[in-house]
């Protein structure tokens, strides 16, 4: 079974795949695509694609999503990595300001300008989904910084931005699947800089292998997801062993 963990970069999407059979689990990928529909060309045979990007957005009926509301709160101190994505229709715009105030009329309150450059990204993906609903059940949102909590138990020591950051990231993926290292290596010589940065890649590492260990029963922040007013469930994508480990970490 193929699993593929995604994460938007300057260049486009990067696609890194878990594969695994026979009690064991192997690395491989690490390509970067334009725009998620080459992505999804070249892995629509996956049995997962977990993607670094929110899908199902705010509306009028709809103002906030519980998922990055629950997300944060399982954070803790890491909750501002989650951002607030804006509503479908200021996807169109071009400049915050206008997004913005957009989003304002719209669902009653702004967005950061963190969010306003992911959105090229959401509408890449958001569009996508509009045109291939056959996609849907496997191209699901999860969220690197949430998923390397989850995996170790607590929110993480260091930024993924500083050199310690993704020292202390790639000891966890070494843990989680060997050659973890050395595929890291592999990508990072062939990938340059100024198309996926340094934490690019073990965000779409830990979505891998997130979506690996999750199999067919991933859990969802909330369940059931909500849904947007195009149809598409809004749920944070996680292992179930995961968060039930959170949970009992977290009862007396």
């Amino acid at each position: 079974m193929k699993h593929v963990g995604v994460d938007g970069c300057r260049a486009g999407w990067l696609a890194v795949r878990v594969e695994g059979g026979q009690g064991r689990a192997l690395w491989s990928g690490g390509d970067v695509y334009p725009d998620f529909g080459s992505l999804w060309l070249a892995h629509a045979d996956a049995a997962s694609i977990w993607v670094d990007i929110p899908i199902g957005l705010p509306g009028p009926d709809l103002p906030a999503r519980d998922a990055d509301r629950l997300a944060r709160k399982l954070l803790g101190k890491r909750s501002s990595s989650i951002f607030s994505p804006m509503s479908r229709l200021c996807l169109d715009c071009t400049s915050w300001a206008e997004a913005n105030k957009k989003n304002r009329q719209v669902v009653g309150k702004g967005f950061s300008k963190q969010s306003w450059m992911i959105a090229p990204k959401i509408k890449d993906v958001d569009s996508f989904l509009a045109l291939h609903p056959e996609a849907r059940a496997n191209v699901l949102e999860s969220h690197p910084e949430l998923c390397f909590a989850l995996a170790v138990g607590a929110p993480l020591l260091h930024s993924k931005k500083h050199a310690s950051g993704v020292e202390e990231r790639l000891d966890i993926l070494e843990f989680l699947i060997p050659g973890a290292r050395d595929f890291h290596a592999d990508v990072r010589r062939d990938c340059l800089v100024r198309e996926v940065a340094h934490d690019d890649i073990p965000d779409a590492m830990i979505l891998a292998v997130a979506a690996f260990l999750a199999g067919n029963d991933p859990a969802g922040l909330p369940e059931p997801p909500q849904q947007d007013d195009a149809g598409l469930s809004m749920a944070i994508r996680m292992p179930r062993a995961w968060l039930f480990l959170k949970k009992q970490r977290s009862d007396p």
